[in-house]
Order: structure tokens, then C-alpha cells, then sequence
């Protein structure tokens, strides 16, 4: 049977206030001061609920962008290394990985960062980068663009294998379940939170406008 229940792509991140809730990883209590990540559901009927979970338990954070982490920025700077030594511990760049094959779809072309200098620009900037390839791939219709380096077409294929991916399972599959849907879905928070088209104006990635309604209510 089908959950009532779907990941809505909110990600929070926290240092624990009062120890009274349980990790949904191992179930053991989230001790006060203990930092924690939340995974926001809606339910189809309009319902939130947030699962929490100690930060070392949920491995998938190592996938969400730090840009996407609501909270972040209100963690002092201590903590902030914390998280930050878990993307640290992947394999640059670790939001837009080596694609892998996917039985139910064609193989998504590397996103991988190609530039001479990779590893020594920030993740912000490494966002930049494939964020501007994004907003030309949703207004390009070359079929094997070179713009930006090649980085067009690359950023079509995953567009494209996100949507056959992900779109058929979102109500039953969490994203986290395809690495390459889980970073493309950065890429697209990352690029809702930072576009400087004035709400109620076409977004240049139109067919995801619904994040940027998303996060202007929050």
C-alpha cells in the first residue's frame, strides 16, 4: 500500500534543546546538545512531521549540500566543522558524483567537476559553476550543447534521468535511495535559494518554481 507519507526536501539541522526525541536511525534518545538532523514528510493531507536523527546516524547527509541544510548558518562555528567534516570525508566533488548506471533508466552523463583547479575552489563556488550550467540547459535546445565548458549537455542528461528516476517512485522511494537524483536535488534547492528573479516572475528553471514558493514561506 501506497504511504500517505513524502520526503517534501526540507533537510534541518540543529544542536538538540531538550533530550525528547529518538533518532530514527538506532532509537536511542537524541541527548540536549547532541547536533541532529531532521527529514521534513508531508502527509497528502496536509500534515508536517519531522524525523530526527543524531547526525553521525543518518549517513545521508554527507549528500545535502550544506547551502540546503536549513539551520546551518545558526550553529556555532564549532559545530559547523562537525558537519562540515562529514562532506569533507567523501570523495570531491560529493554533490554531483560520478553517475552510475540505473537498470530503469539510460546512464546519466559525469557530472563530475572538470576544471584545473578543482579542489581548491569553495563548494559554494563549485555550485555556481553548475548552478549557471543549469539556468542555460532550461532555455537550450541543442541536443549536444557545448556551453559552459560541455557542462550543458551534462547537466540535460542528469535533468533528464532525474525526472524518469525519481518522478515514477517520489511517492514510495526516498531521493537518497539514486545518488545522482540526490544531487541533482541539491543542485535545483541550491539554485531556488539563490536565483535573483523577483518572486511571482517566470524562474528561469520554470518547472521547479515550486521550491522557490517553498522557500519564501519559510
Amino acid at each position: 500500500m501506497e504511504s500517505p507519507w513524502t520526503k517534501d526536501g526540507t533537510y534541518i539541522i540543529e544542536a538538540t534543546r531538550k533530550a525528547h526525541a529518538c533518532c530514527k536511525s538506532c532509537d536511542a534518545t537524541i541527548e540536549a546538545g547532541r547536533l541532529r538532523v531532521g527529514v521534513v514528510y508531508q502527509h497528502r493531507n496536509g500534515f508536517v512531521c519531522i524525523n530526527w536523527h543524531h547526525v553521525e546516524c543518518y549517513k545521508a547527509v554527507r549528500q545535502i549540500p550544506l547551502q540546503c541544510l536549513e539551520g546551518f548558518s545558526d550553529l556555532d562555528p564549532q559545530q559547523q566543522k562537525v558537519v562540515e567534516s562529514y562532506h569533507l570525508a567523501t570523495c570531491e566533488p560529493h554533490y554531483l558524483p560520478e553517475a552510475r548506471t540505473c537498470s530503469a533508466t539510460r546512464t546519466p552523463a559525469n557530472m563530475d567537476v572538470q576544471m584545473e583547479d578543482q579542489g581548491s575552489a569553495s563548494h559554494e563556488e563549485k555550485f555556481r559553476v553548475y548552478n549557471d550550467a543549469l539556468v542555460h540547459a532550461a532555455t537550450c535546445h541543442e541536443s549536444k550543447c557545448e556551453a559552459l565548458s560541455g557542462r550543458c549537455h551534462k547537466v540535460k542528461a542528469s535533468i533528464d534521468h532525474f525526472v524518469r528516476c525519481y518522478g515514477p517512485r517520489r511517492h514510495n522511494s526516498p531521493i537518497e535511495s539514486c545518488e545522482m537524483c540526490s544531487k541533482i536535488w541539491g543542485l535545483l534547492c541550491f539554485n531556488a535559494k539563490t536565483c535573483p528573479t523577483p518572486l511571482g516572475q517566470r524562474w528561469a528553471v520554470s518547472q521547479f518554481g515550486a521550491l522557490r514558493e517553498k522557500n519564501a514561506r519559510k
